[in-house]
């Protein structure tokens, strides 16, 4: 799988994201955009997907899941950490998974992730440099991702399709 980050500085408007393996049309803000898959946007107000108008929010992201007859519009809160912290939250967004498991290699579990859903946002400390594991149902390692926290930073680790993607939310 390919990795992809960013980290974004939100002011005003949100962070739209493509986890799916298309390609996803899309308006925002009165602009038509082709979002591939991997890609992400910023929206300032609004975005247009299909018939839906989605009025965004500065606490939310919104990311495009691949589901059966093309993607879905998910919503995503975002979790600030406490000062000097840093905020963590792993979405499973890959269609070939019904359900994905997460260990921290040295440490814990997640609990076990529908396609679609999300962790809650857990808080850790800074610095923390972990290797995050991704199994299927069956227990067999699907890929990892080496991620080290940032204070004050809320970070979301996306498991997509072929793509592990980090989007990090830094403080104002």
């Amino acid at each position: 799988m390919k990795k992809a980050a960013a980290t974004i500085k939100l002011t005003e408007g949100s962070v739209l994201i493509n986890a799916g393996k298309r390609s996803v049309s899309v308006e925002v803000d009165g602009k038509n955009h082709e979002l591939r898959a991997g890609q992400w946007t910023l929206v300032r107000s609004t975005f247009h997907f299909g018939r839906e108008k989605h009025n965004v929010s500065t606490s939310h992201i919104y990311c495009f899941i691949e589901c059966s007859g093309g993607a879905r519009v998910e919503t995503y809160p975002i979790i600030r950490p406490p000062k000097g912290e840093a905020t963590l939250r792993l979405i499973h967004a890959n269609p070939r998974y019904s359900k994905l498991n997460a260990k921290a290699r040295y440490g814990d579990a997640f609990p076990p992730i529908n396609q679609g859903e999300s962790t809650e946002a857990t808080t850790l400390y800074v610095p923390v440099d972990i290797v995050i594991d991704f199994f299927d149902q069956r227990g067999r390692l699907l890929d990892y991702f080496h991620y080290v926290t940032e204070a004050d930073h809320t970070s979301f680790l996306i498991f997509g399709h072929h793509r592990i993607m980090l989007v990090t939310i830094k403080d104002k």
